[in-house]
């Protein structure tokens, strides 16, 4: 009655699944823990996230581990000739690049920040003719670590100016 079940489609197919579903509850178990994970970056974000004045002690001693996603406040002025341009970003499924453009506080510690994001029309070059705040300012913003270049991909020039990433 069940001889049909010997034959080597069958036994094919039978052999398929008792591989795929150990494969399949494996990668169920790998897609949690990703969540899991992603769920403690949440919680340590939102634990991070008020936001709090740093004193010129307290900004030099900034860790990239504990600090990231930290509130910060500090006094300082924008170098808007010193600007760089972090290309291939994306934003609502339109491309373009970031502007980051060092901010000197006045502790004398320097901050790259990330000013916004520009069309990819507005990506050609970097210059003084974006609209940031002359004088002395104070800027309210959120720490990140500083990313790190992968294996692949073009390295920036050793010397010189740079104008995009």
């Amino acid at each position: 009655m069940y001889g049909f079940l010997r034959q080597p489609k069958w036994l094919a197919a039978h052999a398929l699944v008792l591989v795929l579903l150990p494969t399949f509850i494996g990668a169920g178990i790998w897609q949690y823990t990703r969540h899991l994970d992603r769920q403690g970056v949440n919680d340590a974000a939102a634990a991070r996230a008020a936001l709090v004045d740093l004193d010129e002690t307290s900004l030099a001693s900034i860790s990239a581990n504990n600090d990231e996603y930290r509130g910060i406040s500090v006094l300082g002025v924008w170098s808007p000739d010193d600007a760089v341009i972090i290309r291939n970003r994306s934003r609502n499924g339109a491309a373009g690049c970031h502007l980051a453009v060092p901010f000197d506080t006045v502790e004398a510690v320097d901050l790259l920040v990330v000013a916004g994001w520009l069309t990819e029309t507005s990506c050609v070059s970097t210059g003084t003719d974006y609209r940031l705040p002359a004088g002395q300012v104070q800027l309210t913003a959120r720490l990140r670590a500083t990313q790190t270049r992968g294996s692949l991909g073009p390295r920036d020039a050793a010397e010189g100016r740079l104008e995009s990433l």
